[in-house]
């Protein structure tokens, strides 16, 4: 499965650089290598993202990367909050699954507006993060067996 914003900031044909590392990892995430966005705006992500990983230890880089491509089998036992796209490595590895960030284009916004601000990108996340560890704590890493016929 994979999936891309539509905002045209990323080229639908860097699907194919993530899936040539789909095989041996369950997560395969874009990186945004030279950001076309506004300074403050590539600062407070950042910092977010530093932020982010310090509390999930999932070592990705730019998180709010909307290219990805995940394995059907970890996508469908990643319980769905809002602002789980910042999470979706370190669910990943809840579940003991293979991350991998590749680099790929990024192009100045054509299309539609930006839902994440300075306030929004810091505060929220930051909540989030906390309630990430609750959740971590509590995650119960399962698989569904398979009734034999």
């Amino acid at each position: 499965m994979g999936y891309i914003d539509s905002d045209l900031q990323t080229a639908p044909s860097d699907f194919n650089l993530l899936l040539e590392y789909i095989g041996e990892n369950d997560l395969v995430t874009g990186v945004r290598a030279s950001r076309k966005d506004s300074f403050i705006k590539n600062m407070s992500s950042k910092i977010a993202n530093g932020i982010r990983r310090s509390f999930t230890h999932d070592g990705m880089d730019d998180t709010g990367c909307p290219l990805k491509v995940i394995k059907t089998e970890y996508a469908k036992r990643i319980p769905m909050f809002k602002g789980l796209h910042r999470f979706l490595p370190a669910m990943i590895l809840l579940q003991h699954g293979k991350i991998k960030q590749i680099p790929v284009q990024h192009f100045p916004r054509l299309a539609g507006q930006a839902k994440f601000g300075v306030w929004n990108r810091l505060i929220g996340p930051l909540m989030d993060c906390f309630a990430y560890l609750w959740m971590k704590k509590k995650y119960i890493n399962y698989e569904v067996a398979k009734k034999d016929s």
